[in-house]
């Protein structure tokens, strides 16, 4: 039996260096075919019976989002039951570094608003630090989720929703924050700065919202099948519609500022 064990013993690093060369391989086939998904033509269905399917996933789609954030919700569970307690002490750490880190830099920037003079440096950086005082609990809330989501480490499907809605949330509000900042100067108060606001903050919601049902639709639970693949091209379809239809709204907003 020792003899056995010991001549299995002797195969297991060849074995090891066949399972890393075929890894290597997988990754490489995975990425192709990543890069072949994403650069292929989208086809709309072509006859009845196809459309007939994309119309019912549609209607389910309110509960194929609501499936997936209770998938989420799940993989956040297991990695809570996963995780240590020096791990939980390590994140604890890490979150009140973070915290204070963001209200140190908007204390600061309140400081710099404050005062009387200020350097080029500063000059060169106002909108930046405007931007981070007026959501400075939402780069906290984010900043800090997304720490705590690198630290606990949970699934594919629970990270990628996870970091889709949180960063589609913060990247929204910091666009239409900015739209704001530029278009309530003195130089664009005018009626129809307000309307190209306006404009420019439903299209930021609704390219947000679309941004997320698109995720959701390309990625599922394991082992379970997700939406067909017309009604993700369908979906596709309308998001790259939707984003070549803001660029009226941004060619206007940019005329716009050309002009002053």
């Amino acid at each position: 039996l020792k003899t056995t064990l010991l001549q299995e013993s002797d195969k297991l690093p060849r074995m090891q260096e066949e399972g890393q060369a075929l890894l290597i391989v997988l990754e490489e086939v995975y990425t192709e075919n990543v890069s072949r998904a994403l650069l292929r033509q989208r086809n709309l269905p072509g006859n009845f019976e196809q459309w007939w399917t994309v119309a019912k996933e549609v209607v389910t789609m309110p509960l194929f989002i609501l499936q997936q954030l209770h998938h989420t919700w799940r993989g956040f569970t297991q990695a809570f039951q996963q995780t240590s307690l020096s791990r939980w002490f390590l994140t604890g750490i890490i979150l009140l570094s973070w915290f204070g880190l963001v209200m140190a830099v908007s204390a600061w920037a309140t400081r710099i608003f404050n005062a009387s003079k200020r350097s080029r440096l500063v000059e060169h950086l106002i909108v930046f630090l405007r931007l981070w005082r007026e959501n400075t609990m939402s780069l906290a809330v984010t900043g800090g989720f997304l720490l705590f989501l690198w630290l606990i480490q949970p699934n594919h499907l629970t990270t990628v929703i996870t970091l889709t809605l949180f960063l589609t949330w913060l990247g929204g509000k910091v666009l239409m924050n900015l739209s704001r900042f530029l278009l309530s100067t003195p130089e664009f108060q005018s009626q129809k700065t307000n309307r190209l606001y306006r404009q420019l903050r439903w299209t930021i919601i609704v390219l947000g919202i679309l941004t997320i049902i698109t995720v959701f639709s390309h990625v599922s639970a394991e082992g379970e099948v997700g939406l067909s693949l017309a009604t993700r091209d369908l979906i596709d379809t309308l998001f790259m519609v939707l984003l070549s239809l803001t660029i009226p709204a941004l060619m206007q907003a940019r005329k716009l500022i050309r002009s002053v």
